[in-house]
């Protein structure tokens, strides 16, 4: 019998979006689109606080410490980890 179900394993640096806690640049896995942390987003008191609601966790994953890394090179880290490129 031959399973034809497709495992998927995602990057290391995978964590949910609420949980980011370091500025970086990092891929959002379900869609592919690139999000630019900088450090001052983390600073405690900032406002406005991001947050995104939905059925299920967002997912994403550091691409780089850099949250201003060039796009080309945010593309080929992403396409090293076999993630969606879409940035």
């Amino acid at each position: 019998m031959v399973n034809n179900t497709k495992t998927t394993s995602l990057p290391t640096q995978t964590i949910e979006f609420s949980q980011i806690s370091k500025p970086g640049a990092y891929c959002v896995i379900k869609t592919g689109q690139l999000v630019r942390v900088p450090p001052d987003a983390l600073m405690n008191g900032r406002s406005p606080t991001i947050s995104f609601s939905g059925n299920k966790p967002m997912l994403v994953c550091l691409l780089s410490a850099d949250p201003w890394i060039a796009i080309g090179m945010a593309r080929d880290e992403a396409a090293r980890l076999d993630l969606s490129v879409r940035f």
